[in-house]
């Protein structure tokens, strides 16, 4: 299993086998990465949205889609393995 799937598992609590694009932003809010920010235009393609603002926030992402994703993303992927300068966002936001 790619690396990345073990994050889509761990989002995926309820084992239904997808997620909403509004977990899965709310997940990366925690991280520091809010879904205004430019560099997840391409993704917010992948997932069908034009914009955050889009009139149907909760687009499922499934197990293949999150690979899409994560797989085109740094920033994603940095995100999901609390890769960053500031490690715990939440906690410094506090």
């Amino acid at each position: 299993m790619p690396s990345s799937l073990i994050y889509f598992d761990i989002l995926d609590a309820d084992r239904k086998g997808k997620i909403t694009s509004f977990q899965f932003f709310d997940h990366l809010k925690k991280e520091g990465i809010y879904p205004d920010d430019k560099r997840l235009k391409k993704t917010l393609g992948i997932i069908g949205q034009k914009s955050i603002e889009d009139d149907h926030p909760y687009r499922d992402i499934d197990r293949n889609k999150f690979g899409q994703i994560v797989g085109s993303s740094a920033v994603i992927k940095n995100a999901l393995k609390q890769n960053h300068i500031i490690s715990d966002f939440e906690s410094f936001c506090k």
